[in-house]
């Protein structure tokens, strides 16, 4: 089961997020601010991390600068009733997953929250082959060309690229 961190300082939402994805089938972890939720951070990889923006003491950008930097591949979306160009240019600048503002589509979350979820779970199985091993001509993020000297064509074709 897949386990979901909420952060929101108001408590009606923690509670409608908490019952509209526990409906969903996953587990879920709620805080009410962000020195708590970092302490939850610091001890668990969570599937997905759900954070308001505005918060007192600890803002959603302090709580998303923190967890990529512990756990890179685990998605944030970050959700606020406040909604600014430039906070959402820098949320997304320091990897949140998504910005959505409130009041939000439950619909639209759903599937929002669903893609994050998958998208983890692919970057899981893909980060856990070792490419150097298994394949020596792949590395992550780009193919390795043969060496110089080596020519890959077949005879026929080398004869004409000799001219």
């Amino acid at each position: 089961m897949n386990t979901i961190l909420v952060i929101d300082d108001e408590r009606s939402m923690r509670e409608f997020l908490s019952i509209m994805l526990e409906r969903e089938g996953y587990s879920v972890v709620t805080k009410d601010n962000g020195n708590d939720a970092l302490d939850f951070i610091r001890n668990d990889d969570y599937d997905l991390i759900i954070t308001d923006i505005k918060m007192p003491k600890m803002s959603g950008i302090d709580i998303l600068r923190e967890s990529i930097t512990l756990y890179p591949n685990t998605p944030v979306i970050m959700i606020t009733a406040f909604a600014s160009t430039e906070v959402a240019v820098e949320a997304m600048k320091l990897g949140a997953y998504d910005y959505i503002t409130k009041p939000f589509n439950v619909d639209e979350i759903k599937i929002i929250i669903k893609n994050a979820i998958e998208k983890k779970s692919l970057l899981k199985v893909f980060t856990s082959f070792d490419f150097a091993r298994n394949f020596e001509c792949f590395s992550l993020g780009s193919v390795k060309s043969p060496a110089p000297e080596q020519n890959l064509l077949p005879d026929s074709k080398k004869a004409d690229n000799s001219s």
